[in-house]
């Protein structure tokens, strides 16, 4: 498996872990806002895929295109999920990064899609 797959594979197994513990944080422990933390943890879980998606695109056409999904579902969970994690967990953080990380992964999804339609070589 190329490197870049193997990258793509490890970071949606983070992007689980960490979605599974923000998921039990929210439900167990005391936080100025569970909501917050919760939704976090879905939008990782729900984003682990995505990254396994551009790991086996990567593998199988390589090319940038999988890789700029991969990068743009990575740098969105860590604005997006993490802003909203640590809001929930009473932090302050500027307001920009939460919309500038869904942007991201609006862009990831969309790298994604274009993988599927553009033409393999091979």
């Amino acid at each position: 498996m190329p490197a870049a797959s193997r990258l793509w594979v490890g970071l949606a197994g983070l992007s689980g872990a960490a979605g599974v513990a923000l998921s039990a944080a929210a439900a167990h422990a005391t936080l100025s806002d569970a909501r917050l933390v919760a939704t976090s943890g879905e939008f990782l879980l729900l984003d682990a895929p995505a990254l396994i998606a551009a790991a086996w695109l990567a593998d199988r056409r390589g090319g940038i295109a999988p890789n700029l999904a991969g990068f743009a579902i990575l740098a969105g969970v860590l604005c997006f999920c993490g802003t909203l994690a640590l809001r929930g967990m009473g932090m302050s953080t500027p307001d920009s990064v939460a919309p500038a990380g869904g942007i991201a992964l609006i862009v990831g999804w969309l790298a994604l899609t274009g993988c599927a339609i553009m033409h393999d070589p091979g």
